[in-house]
């Protein structure tokens, strides 16, 4: 009984079932050399996309974001657990240069996206620089969040999130005025960032998928907070005056503002003449529409001081739920100021089953604000605990499996080719042959050669992350290991065809769905599945299992040695084109081929 796919996972955490499948971003795998919560923002939403991402962290501390408390959740900080969620830890030091060799041949084999946030200078100092991974992987998408920005006087120097509120004047624009200056309540700035890298990220994707290269994406706080100032630029531009903090409106419109009704504060939002006119009707005060002080959005602004001094004593004659009744019945835009007790407690918000559990026991968080066909990412893993995923060589929970390295084909003759490539071919009947069942448990990538050897198992279980591909075709050779026999049996000549002829790769489910996996689960409950069928089998003749699988390799394989000549033929025309060498060629420089069929 055989194990695809690196580091067995354990069974002591039973997580809820999800179809990664439906995600968009399923297949797509991250890097993060990132802290504090820009990056970690950035890939968290990857990840809620169906990213794999894998956290690189400082061994023995982990990310400063751990600690930032109380509030503690588990013993580490509730921050930590909001922003890296669905992700994997991965402890580095990186100042070993073996552990950032290592590093750097875990992104070369098959990482998309690496996201970093690291102080100034850190990444290429130690060889993990956008400039150093892009031009060794031209696929490669690599996103640097700064603090400054990548250009300017102050491009080296670190910065938070309050800094960058502070000097993009965000904090300026902030709170009252005559009062202290207000930060906004959230990391608006690391988290806008954070937005921002997942754009770029997402359209730097999609430019793959037309040219086959990856590239560059840089923003930084400061561009950010910049980004949020857009409007107050222009108010100055045009005024050439300061914009002031406005408390809880905004400039230009009225009103549009909180007010103290006798419970507590109601937002209203009458933005338009309609609006305002309704509610003038609505408090009794139908003539104010026709008031010159008030007729016209420029005339309530300009006039807000005497427009409050009038609506404010009647708002507080009555308590928030008898306006809302009132406005709502009008189509009067309006909104109670609530507590987070009372947010998180209301139809609403539970309506939208936004609030998502990783599992049973784990903290309810706030999940991503966005649906596909009606379906909300479902929340499928906690934070991760410190150096969670510690295998860079097997790449921990998850591995990429394939066959040859193509790398060490480099001067091959196309004899010596063809000779091991009948091995694969000999060792693909071996296993055919083996009188006892043999098992395939596929916990990450199983690509090429690796492809074929769960095909020559007589069962394969999945993990719902792994991804499949006979990727042969897109290097101008063929499948080996007689899987041009073995996947029409599985998966029927058409669906055959397609996987093989486009080389596209699939996931867990659809390998599923098209008979080439017998069962999809959760990473950690893979080994479980794998130890009850063989518990199954072991508990019936072993002479009786022997020659049923016999009779049944027969029944649905009974040309398959046959086809292994034709496959082997057909592979010793192949290797000599000029095409096979292109296709290689480009395999290892990381581009994409150009064939000429010849």
């Amino acid at each position: 009984m055989g194990w695809i796919g690196g580091k067995k996972p354990t069974m002591n955490t039973q997580q809820k079932q999800t179809d990664r499948a439906a995600l968009p971003l399923q297949g797509i795998r991250v890097v993060e050399l990132g802290t504090s919560v820009a990056a970690p923002y950035g890939t968290w939403i990857l990840a809620s996309l169906g990213a794999e991402v894998v956290k690189v962290e400082r061994p023995g501390k982990g990310d400063d974001a751990r600690y930032w408390g109380p509030p503690f959740w588990e013993e580490t900080s509730t921050m930590f657990h909001t922003y890296n969620r669905e992700k994997r830890s991965l402890e580095v030091d990186l100042k070993d240069p073996e552990q950032v060799k290592k590093l750097r041949r875990f992104i070369a084999d098959g990482v998309d996206v690496v996201v970093q946030n690291l102080r100034a200078g850190v990444a290429d100092s130690v060889g993990l620089g956008a400039e150093q991974l892009t031009t060794e992987l031209p696929g490669l998408i690599y996103c640097n969040i700064r603090a400054f920005g990548a250009a300017g006087p102050m491009r080296e120097q670190p910065g938070y999130d309050p800094l960058m509120q502070a000097f993009s004047g965000l904090m300026s624009v902030s709170g009252e005025a005559g009062r202290k200056p207000v930060r906004v309540g959230t990391s608006i700035v690391d988290k806008g960032a954070g937005m921002w890298c997942a754009i770029g990220v997402l359209s730097m994707l999609n430019a793959r998928q037309q040219t086959g290269r990856g590239g560059v994406v840089d923003t930084s706080l400061l561009e950010t907070a910049l980004a949020w100032m857009g409007f107050h630029v222009a108010d100055f531009r045009a005024t050439g005056e300061a914009p002031k903090p406005q408390g809880s409106g905004v400039r230009g419109i009225a009103p549009y503002q909180a007010y103290e009704c006798a419970d507590g504060y109601l937002v209203v939002g009458a933005a338009n003449d309609r609006l305002f006119g309704k509610l003038a009707e609505a408090l009794g005060h139908p003539e104010w529409s026709e008031d010159e002080r008030f007729a016209t959005n420029p005339d309530r602004f300009g006039n807000l001081v005497q427009l409050n001094e009038l609506l404010e004593p009647l708002f507080r004659n009555a308590g928030r739920e008898h306006w809302q009744t009132m406005f709502n019945e009008l189509g009067i835009p309006c909104a109670p100021l609530q507590q987070l007790d009372e947010v998180l407690e209301h139809e609403q918000v539970e309506a939208l089953g936004i609030i998502q559990r990783a599992d049973e026991g784990a903290m309810p968080l706030i999940g991503p604000p966005v649906s596909f066909d009606g379906r909300r990412p479902s929340a499928r893993q906690r934070a991760p605990a410190l150096s969670e995923y510690n295998d860079l060589t097997g790449t921990g929970g998850r591995a990429f499996c394939a066959g040859a390295d193509l790398k060490e084909r480099k001067g091959m003759t196309d004899t010596v080719w063809i000779q091991q490539h009948a091995v694969f071919e000999t060792l693909g009947l071996a296993l055919m042959d083996l009188q006892v069942p043999l098992i395939g448990a596929i916990n990450g990538a199983a690509f090429g050669g690796g492809m074929e050897m769960v095909l020559a198992c007589d069962f394969a279980y999945a993990a719902n992350t792994a991804r499949f591909a006979l990727t042969e075709t897109t290097l101008g050779i063929l499948p080996g290991m007689c899987g041009t026999q073995y996947l029409p049996g599985a998966a029927g000549i058409r669906r055959a065809k397609e996987i093989i002829l486009t080389g596209r790769p699939f996931n867990a489910q659809q390998g599923l769905q098209w008979g080439v996996i017998n069962q999809v689960c959760e990473p950690d409950q893979l080994l479980g599945q794998v130890f009850d069928t063989a518990a199954a089998i072991a508990a019936n003749g072993p002479i009786a299992v022997r020659e049923a699988k016999r009779a049944l390799n027969h029944a649905g394989r009974g040309g398959i040695k046959a086809g292994y000549r034709i496959e082997l033929d057909a592979y010793s025309r192949v290797v000599p084109t000029a095409d096979r060498r292109e296709g290689i060629l480009a395999f290892n420089e990381k581009r994409q081929p150009q064939f000429k069929g010849e």
